[in-house]
């Protein structure tokens, strides 16, 4: 792997995990409310 590459794949990362908490939040707060 190049420099480039593990860059490319640690910003993926990191947008994913972010959205995974995102979904998270949003399934805990849908289970409180109902």
């Amino acid at each position: 792997l190049s420099g480039v590459q593990i860059l490319r794949l640690r910003t993926l990362a990191l947008r994913s995990s972010r959205f995974f908490a995102l979904l998270a939040l949003v399934r805990s707060l849908a289970f409180s409310y109902s």
